[in-house]
């Protein structure tokens, strides 16, 4: 939703009367800063879980 799609066309090495496929590039629609991340790092047991197991 944030950019359009360009196809590229692609052809196989020295064989350019056979397309081998299609390449998408992504154009964004506005020039906008990248995100900022926030990362971690967590060790827990295997048998850690976030939350109560789901009914089944």
């Amino acid at each position: 939703m944030l950019a359009t799609a360009q196809t590229v066309p692609t052809y196989l090495n020295h064989d350019w009367a056979r397309e081998w496929g299609a390449l998408e590039r992504y154009v964004p629609y506005v020039d906008a800063r990248a995100a900022q991340l926030a990362r971690s790092t967590v060790t827990r047991p295997g048998w850690w879980t976030p939350g109560p197991t789901p009914q089944q």
